[in-house]
C-alpha cells in the first residue's frame, strides 16, 4: 500500500462520523427548545393562579430563556473543553422556580377533573338541600298558607258556577248560579261588578260565552285583591329557586363540571337565602357551598396536598416530570458532547 493511499482510505469515514454528529447536534438543539419552550410554559401555569398574570408571564420568559441559554452554553462548553461549574451553578439557581412552578402546574393537570368533579357534587348536594328548606319554609309561609287556601276555595266555587251558568236545562244566571256567585264574593271579600247575562232562552253558546267573561272577571279581582307586593316576592322567590335548581341539577345529570359553575352555584344560593330572609323571615340553617376544595392551581394547595400526601402517585409523577424538563437536556449535553481534541 502507497503512503499516498492510506489518507483516501480515511476520508470517507471521517466525513460519515461528521455527517452523523451534525444530525445529533441538530436533534440536541431542537430537544433543548422544546425543553426549555415547554418548562416556561408550565412556569407560567404554575404560577398564574398565585401571581398577576404580567409576573406570572414574565418569570415563565425570563425561566425558559434561562433554560435555552444554559443548554447552548453548556453545549458550547463541552465542546471547546471548558469547565462547566458556573454554567451548572447557573441551573441550580433557575431551578427552585422553574421546579416549583413545573410540579404545580402538572400536579393541578392530574388533579383539576378528578377534584373539580367531587367540588361541584358535593356542592349540588347542598344546594339541593339548602333550597329544599326554602321551598318548604315558602309553602309554609302564612300569606302563601292564606292565599293558597283562598284560591282552593275560589277554584271550586269558580267551576260551581260555570257548570251552572251553562247547564242545558237550566241556564243562565237563575236562582242556582247566583248562589255560586254570592259564595264566590264572600271568598273574596268584596262585591263583583254585574255583568248583564243573556235571556234565559238565547243559545247555549251564548251563555257559555258569558260564563266565561264572568269568570275572568273574578280571576281578575282574585289578582287585584290577593297579588299584593310581599305575595309577588314570595313567589318570585319559589319561581327563582324552582328554576336554578332544575338548572344545576341538569349540570350534574349531564356531568358539565366546572370551577365556574360551582363559584356560580355558591353565589346563587346565598343570594336566596338573602332574599327568603328579606322576603319570609327565613331563619332556618342552610349548609353553604366550600369552594375552596377545588381552588387547584394555588401553590399552598398543593403543597398542603404533598403534606398530606393526597394521590401519591400523582405526586410522585409530577416531582418526577418536573425534574426530567430541567435535567434532561443538561444530562444529554454532558453525555452527548466531548471536548473536539482535533
Amino acid at each position: 500500500m502507497s503512503i499516498h493511499e492510506f489518507p483516501d482510505e480515511q476520508f470517507p469515514e471521517e466525513s460519515g462520523n461528521n455527517t452523523n454528529m451534525d444530525g445529533l447536534d441538530l436533534i440536541f438543539k431542537l430537544i433543548a427548545l422544546l425543553a426549555s419552550g415547554f418548562s416556561g410554559y408550565t412556569t407560567y401555569l404554575g404560577f398564574d393562579y398565585d401571581f398577576p398574570k404580567l409576573m406570572a408571564i414574565t418569570l415563565a420568559v425570563m425561566v425558559g430563556l434561562g433554560l435555552l441559554m444554559i443548554n447552548f452554553k453548556l453545549r458550547q462548553s463541552r465542546i471547546v473543553g471548558e469547565s462547566v461549574g458556573k454554567i451548572l451553578l447557573a441551573l441550580l439557581f433557575v431551578l427552585p422556580f422553574s421546579f416549583i412552578s413545573n410540579t404545580n402546574a402538572i400536579y393541578t393537570f392530574f388533579m383539576e377533573k378528578d377534584v373539580v368533579e367531587k367540588t361541584q357534587i358535593e356542592a349540588w348536594k347542598n344546594f339541593d338541600a339548602g333550597t329544599s328548606k326554602l321551598l318548604a319554609a315558602i309553602e309554609d309561609h302564612e300569606i302563601s298558607i292564606k292565599v293558597a287556601r283562598i284560591k282552593q276555595s275560589l277554584d271550586i266555587a269558580r267551576r260551581n258556577l260555570k257548570e251552572q251558568l251553562t247547564n242545558r236545562r237550566e241556564p243562565g244566571l237563575g236562582v242556582k248560579a247566583q248562589r255560586h256567585l254570592e259564595k264566590i264574593e264572600t271568598i273574596l271579600g268584596t262585591t263583583l261588578t254585574k255583568l248583564k247575562p243573556p235571556p234565559y232562552s238565547a243559545e247555549i253558546s251564548q251563555h257559555r260565552e258569558y260564563a266565561e267573561r264572568l269568570d275572568q272577571l273574578i280571576l281578575s279581582q282574585y289578582e287585584l285583591k290577593f297579588n299584593i307586593e310581599k305575595n309577588k316576592k314570595i313567589r318570585n322567590l319559589k319561581e327563582k329557586t324552582v328554576k336554578l335548581r332544575g338548572f344545576y341539577e341538569s349540570k350534574i345529570g349531564k356531568k358539565i363540571y366546572s370551577r365556574d359553575t360551582t363559584d356560580l352555584m355558591e353565589n346563587d344560593l346565598q343570594s336566596l337565602l338573602i332574599e327568603a330572609k328579606n322576603t319570609i323571615e327565613f331563619k332556618g340553617e342552610v349548609m353553604l357551598i366550600n369552594t375552596a376544595s377545588d381552588d387547584i392551581g394555588a401553590l399552598n394547595y398543593t403543597l398542603d396536598n404533598f403534606i398530606y400526601g393526597i394521590n401519591l402517585s400523582s405526586i410522585i409523577l409530577s416531582i418526577f416530570l418536573a425534574l426530567m424538563l430541567d435535567f434532561f437536556t443538561p444530562i444529554l449535553s454532558l453525555l452527548l458532547y466531548r471536548p473536539d481534541l482535533d
